[in-house]
């Protein structure tokens, strides 16, 4: 008989980016890359976000770069506007849209590629970018950071880049307005705190639990790079993100209590009113 911890693995494991997925994204690079640089002279392009973390999702999640720019900062709009004519020019026939901070490419087969303007602060490894909760300010951010707090949370709980993954995919299938983001670096701040072997379903609760508790606040960066860290860019979607993390709590409740008395199945079927 199916177990709950079973069917957790196995949608984080059919949702892991396949490589072909990846590559196909991937192979965009160059022509991108050259493309900027021809139009707006480009200093560094960086691979980063959840792709390159490990915690992405096959068909979601998108690969993410970091353009950094020789010239001066302008307006955050004014940036975003020049990548998008710049790709337009080289990909006429591409879906591309501003969605800040990034502009995102969308080629086919849902494959996406996402370019955030970056601009220096005379610090290593740390960025201006677009806020996305006000077009007219930057925000710091740090990816090489973000990077290296997740994957210390993973080997000190193995499962965290997994209930990442699955926490991301709940925002998929029920179009949750939070940030990817902040559900990455929730999950890996709260793994960190665990000194016991943390399980993916007890992960889940655990995080889902702790966000249900302090209304799905926002937090200062623990690598203390980007500042605040907020769950969704309006108030408005914030009320409705966490209307569905509340849904969800209580659904993964439910199927622990079911799994507890017995009944796997009535558990795997309560948590796919969560995961699919």
């Amino acid at each position: 008989m199916a177990s709950v911890s079973g069917y957790l693995n196995e949608q984080a494991d059919f949702y892991t980016p396949k490589r072909d997925y990846l590559d196909a994204a991937r192979n965009r690079r160059s022509a991108i890359e050259s493309r900027l640089d021809k139009d707006l002279t480009v200093t560094t392009f960086i691979e980063t976000g959840s792709l390159t973390h490990g915690t992405g999702l096959w068909l979601y999640s998108d690969v993410d770069y970091f353009v950094r720019f020789y010239d001066q900062r302008p307006t955050p709009t004014t940036a975003l506007q020049r990548i998008k004519s710049s790709m337009q020019a080289l990909y006429p026939n591409t879906y591309i849209r501003i969605s800040s901070p990034a502009v995102k490419l969308t080629f086919s087969a849902g494959v996406s590629v996402e370019l955030v303007p970056a601009y220096a602060t005379g610090t290593d490894e740390l960025y201006y970018i677009p806020d996305p909760t006000d077009s007219s300010k930057w925000m710091l951010s740090g990816p090489q950071k973000h990077l290296k707090y997740v994957n210390e949370a993973n080997r000190h709980q193995s499962e965290t880049k997994k209930v990442a993954r699955l926490l991301k995919l709940w925002k998929a299938k029920r179009n949750v307005p939070v940030s990817s983001f902040y559900l990455e670096m929730r999950t890996a701040q709260y793994m960190k705190t665990q000194y016991t072997p943390v399980g993916v379903m007890d992960g889940l609760g655990g995080v889902m639990s702790a966000m249900v508790k302090d209304k799905m606040a926002g937090f200062l960066d623990p690598t203390f790079t980007a500042g605040f860290i907020d769950p969704t860019s309006t108030s408005n979607y914030h009320v409705e993100a966490l209307s569905k993390l509340n849904t969800a709590s209580s659904h993964l409740l439910i199927s622990t209590i079911e799994d507890l008395g017995g009944d796997k199945l009535g558990a795997i079927a309560t948590l796919r009113k969560v995961f699919e």
